[in-house]
């Protein structure tokens, strides 16, 4: 895979964690007047987070062992993005 379509996919993931975490749900809790339609929301918006997280996390790690094949683990990248993924599968 080019480096910028790498590049583009974890910008998606990483951005999208980063606005939903920081930027819509505070503000979900401060605009809307009830605390369980705010957590509703924020809940609804963490598991589409979570969704594009474990595509955008196999494509690159799919991706990563079509460049490096039986050498994939000797990246710290491929262990990285494998650590992320099982941290989603465990607690997303």
């Amino acid at each position: 895979m080019p480096v910028i379509g790498e590049r583009l996919l974890l910008t998606l993931w990483i951005g999208s964690l980063w606005t939903v975490g920081y930027l819509v749900v505070p503000m979900a809790f401060v605009s809307l007047g009830d605390v369980t339609l705010a957590a509703t929301f924020a809940g609804k918006l963490f598991r589409i987070v979570m969704y594009l997280g474990v595509a955008c996390g196999s494509i690159l790690l799919i991706t990563q062992f079509i460049t490096r094949g039986r050498h994939l683990f000797q990246s710290w990248r491929a262990w990285l993005l494998l650590i992320m993924l099982i941290w989603l599968f465990l607690f997303g």
